[in-house]
């Protein structure tokens, strides 16, 4: 996937692909900002009609902007939604668990948690707005995390346009130990929680 974005080299389209992946499509968000670095990379060597703050602040755009529309069509539909695609897959009973766990835990700083997961990413901010989240804190809290996030991701593509197979499958690895590491601690937590309510 990474490869063919790459060979189109096209800004649109990886836009395009930015606000699909904010619905659950399976387009992983880090692949499409590595393609945008390499992208501006290429750019910049060659005749520079991209230039990396252009091509950044459309990505930037994008994958805030994706979030926002799940979160808008999820509050404005809301618990009708559960039972139709992609949302029946996305919203199971033992995810939303989870994330409302998270949400009575950290509370809107969830958001700032989740953006950085891939996984639950999607669920994360379709419980934001099950859970009543007003638009403006939801908005802080990802648009935060995307400055974060976001300028990394596309930095390193940039920076490694070279070697950018390895730096994703890094990523990839990184994100796996992420997620597990926050599942140890949430056992640990819940674990330490029941013994103390005992």
């Amino acid at each position: 996937m990474l490869e063919r974005f790459i060979q189109l080299g096209s800004l649109p389209l990886l836009v395009v692909a930015l606000l699909v992946a904010g619905f659950g499509v399976p387009i992983p968000e880090d692949v499409v900002l590595i393609a945008g670095g390499v992208l501006a990379h290429r750019s910049a060597h060659l005749d520079g009609s991209a230039p990396w703050e252009a091509v950044l602040g459309a990505l930037y755009a994008g994958a805030i902007g994706a979030d926002c529309i799940l979160f808008a069509v999820v509050r404005r539909w809301g618990e009708g939604l559960l039972g139709h695609a992609p949302f029946r897959w996305l919203l199971t009973a033992e995810r939303r668990a989870r994330v409302r766990h998270l949400f009575s835990e950290y509370g809107a700083r969830a958001i700032f948690v989740g953006r950085h997961l891939g996984g639950v990413r999607a669920v994360v901010f379709a419980m934001a707005a099950l859970e009543g989240v007003p638009f403006r804190v939801f908005l802080f809290w990802d648009g935060l995390a995307g400055l974060v996030t976001v300028p990394f991701v596309f930095g390193l593509g940039y920076l490694f346009s070279s070697h950018v197979n390895a730096v994703a499958l890094g990523l990839a690895r990184a994100e796996h130990w992420v997620l597990f590491a926050l599942g140890v601690a949430s056992l640990a937590g819940w674990f330490f929680w029941r013994r103390r309510r005992r």
